[in-house]
């Protein structure tokens, strides 16, 4: 059976939905934790046959493959976590479309060198009407009408790579890992929430972070 082998540093970042994905999916997989050192070692191992490294990085039997929404798109195809309703995997690729709002609200802070002064800026982006905020409440009103809240983006109720982003790409800034943006933020999205909380106790869903002490999962664990 092949080794589906994911590259990334070891906070959630680009890589939790994936991660999350492979573990849901029953694929054989492995989670390779990068640091500088490893990192750099293997970026100049792959530069000269391939037009671009970045992490998330996918490996499988030899093959490549980049961005993580490529990655994710794989995993929920290749492990039984896309749909076959047309429409219903269109509405998937709307969910991941607008979570990739929420890096690039937070992206620019990232570039700001003074501790304090990028402390203000996220602050300022988790405000009512800052940047990041739209993006959740956009989102949350997605959760509100989906389905009527009866159901997962799939009309049948099963998990996909939709639901699995949504639940990753918005718990993980709240997840410790980024100063300035409260754990706590996300509880003012009811209906995100609501979502959140149902992805997070799916009996697989809730596996992965159940009895995990990684710090970083603490913000994953749900309770029915």
């Amino acid at each position: 059976m092949s080794i589906h082998k994911l590259s990334y540093w070891k906070l959630p970042g680009r890589a939790e939905a994936s991660r999350l994905a492979l573990h849901c999916s029953g694929l054989n997989w492995e989670n390779h934790i990068l640091n500088r050192e490893t990192w750099s070692i293997l970026k100049e191992s792959l530069l000269p046959t391939l037009p671009q490294v970045n992490i998330p990085l996918l490996e499988v039997d030899g093959k490549y493959l980049v961005e993580s929404n490529a990655i994710l798109r794989y995993i929920g195809s290749e492990g039984g976590l896309m749909p076959i309703d047309n429409w219903e995997r269109a509405k998937i690729d709307e969910a991941i479309q607008m979570t990739e709002e929420i890096w690039i609200a937070y992206k620019p802070t990232f570039a700001i060198k003074d501790e304090n002064e990028r402390y203000a800026a996220r602050v300022a982006i988790c405000a009512v009407d800052g940047n990041l905020w739209k993006v959740m409440m956009k989102i949350n009103i997605f959760c509100k009408n989906l389905n009527n809240g009866n159901h997962f983006i799939s009309t049948t109720g099963e998990l996909s790579i939709g639901d699995i982003a949504i639940f990753a790409a918005t718990i993980q800034p709240c997840s410790g890992w980024m100063d300035g943006i409260p754990i706590d933020f996300l509880n003012q999205f009811i209906y995100l929430s609501i979502y959140n909380k149902k992805v997070g106790t799916h009996s697989i869903v809730s596996t992965r972070y159940k009895n995990s002490i990684d710090p970083f999962h603490k913000a994953f664990q749900f309770e029915e």
